[in-house]
């Protein structure tokens, strides 16, 4: 739920300033129909709205207009990420989460992640660049 709640934060804030934003979903799973949608009005908004994860190039075309997306491969470790990352010469956020090992939680149907907030234009900037080469 925290990481949900900062996520939602970092792509409000890039609906307001003309951002790029990045995003990383793990597999196609959690790229659903409510988010497709939130990422489309980014898109309207923003110069660059891009979505990595595995499988995502399968959603229709009419679903994710003006969102570039990018398949990761099954055995690549960004599949562990979870990120949300906007950058624009006024606004720089990111999170940066990794899925911690299954078993690590007391309630095996929980997951949990390690997680850091990124607000350093610098650090935003080096995750980006990261990010964009999958494109």
């Amino acid at each position: 739920d925290e990481l949900i709640s900062m996520t939602r934060h970092i792509e409000a804030a890039a609906l307001s300033s003309d951002c790029v934003v990045l995003s990383t979903v793990q597999d196609v799973a959690n790229f659903g129909r409510q988010t497709r949608r939130h990422y489309r009005a980014m898109a309207r908004r923003c110069g660059f709205v891009g979505v990595l994860g595995m499988n995502v190039t399968s959603v229709p075309d009419s679903e994710v207009t003006g969102i570039r997306l990018a398949d990761l491969r099954p055995d690549d470790p960004m599949n562990k990420n979870w990120q949300v990352l906007a950058m624009s010469p006024t606004i720089s956020l990111g999170m940066l989460a990794t899925e911690l090992p299954t078993g690590t939680s007391a309630d095996p149907t929980r997951r949990l992640f390690r997680y850091k907030l990124l607000s350093r234009s610098t650090d935003v900037e080096v995750a980006v660049r990261s990010l964009l080469n999958y494109f």
